[in-house]
């Protein structure tokens, strides 16, 4: 087998194709370190290094319509070459950021963090790599009233 057809609910179908043996034991590497750091990480509750920079670059990058692609993996940058003219959109129609606030860290070792703009408010969920790169990047609408349980958090104004 050379390639396998992936389907995926938001990017849809693409063709990946079959990796060599050093390719699979260097995935296999960095994903096991990040299952042993995630743990840590998780019962601290502290973000990585440059997350909320890598936030707030990526957010200036999509409303300037410059996505900075030599700052995120490969697969990243193909999802947002994808999806660049409708995030592009929604973060114009968002607006000025206004604060950022860290949330926590996820069970699946992602940063979180909400964003106010001035016209809504945003939740993202970022992976930075071991070479700083952001290694994957989600985002979307949030509340806004915290969950149940949540500690209070504090807004870092811009």
């Amino acid at each position: 087998m050379t390639q396998v057809l992936l389907q995926e609910p938001l990017a849809g179908a693409r063709l990946a194709p079959r990796v060599g043996d050093a390719k699979a034991k260097a995935i296999e590497e960095e994903f096991s370190r990040r299952i042993a750091e995630v743990p840590d990480r998780f019962r601290e509750q502290a973000p990585l290094p440059g997350s909320r920079e890598a936030v707030l670059r990526g957010i200036e990058d999509m409303q300037r319509g410059a996505p900075n692609y030599d700052r995120m993996s490969v697969a990243l940058a193909a999802k947002i070459r994808r999806q660049a003219s409708e995030m592009q959109a929604m973060f114009k129609a968002l607006g000025a950021t206004e604060s950022i606030f860290f949330r926590g860290v996820g069970p699946g070792g992602y940063d979180i963090y909400g964003v106010k703009f001035a016209n809504g408010v945003a939740e993202f969920r970022i992976l930075l790599a071991s070479d700083g790169k952001v290694d994957d990047a989600l985002s979307g609408p949030t509340a806004t009233t915290r969950p149940a349980g949540w500690p209070p958090v504090q807004a870092n104004r811009l």
